[in-house]
């Protein structure tokens, strides 16, 4: 995309170190504790067996009956699926159970997977939703740019963006193990630690959170193309509309994020010019205020 404005040079050398304390502060702050995580674990397999081998009209039944006996805070709705939603007020997560639908769940191993590949992935992913909830990127991008899209924008930035990459291709590494072939039933979260660490992939990027998070505004901001290129992880390379496996984006002037499993666009919301140059104008805006101010809670304040 072209840019009128000529890109902001900042002075690196302090400013990544003090915003790379400042995001690891945060993230201490909002992290479940290593006891949380394991019982989180625990109860997300315990409900899969709980549905094992239930059809669907069994599984929605079963789920309105836990919205009944639970009452508050529980809401019970159809997309093209069945989803029990419901908030934690001890954890502070909202928690989301999808029956019948494999890909959510497939989705549900690779994101765990990415996350178990390098410690910093995770504490950018939450620093980019909490900057993306500030600027209410959702909003301008007609809910496009959701916490799924914005996460694929940050794993395929840290694919393809730095020399060396923090995380692998998912067609080099990921997709036999993810294939929609598989049974979802022989899936089991906690396997995503050991493929991680039989993926044969350690980086030696030596980057910090601070660094990456400003590189992840800088490369939407001004180094990707999205009128031609396509945000692949499937792929974690250049890669053009022209060569997609979708018809539909061939011909797409807009942003086109490609959902790994299915190929289809997870910002097929986006249809204006307008659109989307007030989305590259909140991440250059972004951008040049990390960069002037030095601190991410005084970005989010300038933002607001």
């Amino acid at each position: 995309m072209d840019h009128v404005q000529e890109e902001y040079q900042p002075d690196m050398s302090k400013l990544s170190v003090d915003l790379d304390e400042e995001l690891h502060e945060l993230w201490k702050r909002y992290q479940i504790s290593d006891t949380g995580y394991k019982a989180k674990s625990i109860l997300a397999n315990n409900i899969h067996e709980l549905f094992r081998d239930l059809n669907e009209l069994e599984t929605g039944l079963l789920l309105q009956k836990i919205r009944n006996i639970l009452h508050t805070g529980i809401h019970l709705f159809k997309r093209s699926f069945l989803t029990l939603s419901f908030y934690d007020i001890i954890t502070s997560i909202k928690c989301n159970i999808f029956l019948n639908e494999s890909t959510s769940i497939r989705n549900s191993y690779l994101m765990r997977y990415f996350a178990e590949c390098d410690h910093r992935v995770s504490i950018v992913v939450a620093a980019i939703k909490c900057w993306a909830q500030t600027v209410k990127l959702k909003k301008i991008s007609n809910n496009s740019l959701s916490g799924y899209s914005l996460t694929l924008m940050a794993v395929y930035y840290l694919q393809s963006a730095l020399l060396p990459p923090i995380l692998p291709r998912y067609n080099d590494i990921l997709s036999d193990n993810f294939d929609s072939n598989i049974d979802i039933r022989k899936l089991d979260m906690n396997n995503a630690y050991e493929l991680c660490k039989n993926s044969l992939l350690l980086s030696s990027n030596k980057m910090n959170v601070g660094e990456l998070f400003i590189g992840f505004l800088k490369f939407y901001a001004y180094d990707f193309d999205f009128v031609n290129d396509i945000i692949s992880v499937r792929m974690a390379s250049k890669f053009s509309k022209k060569d997609s496996l979708n018809e539909t984006d061939k011909f797409n002037k807009y942003i086109v994020i490609e959902e790994p499993l299915t190929s289809a666009n997870t910002a097929i919301g986006i249809t204006s010019e307008q659109t989307l140059h007030d989305i590259n104008k909140v991440f250059v805006n972004s951008y040049e205020k990390i960069c002037k101010l030095k601190s991410f809670t005084s970005l989010l304040t300038a933002l607001a």
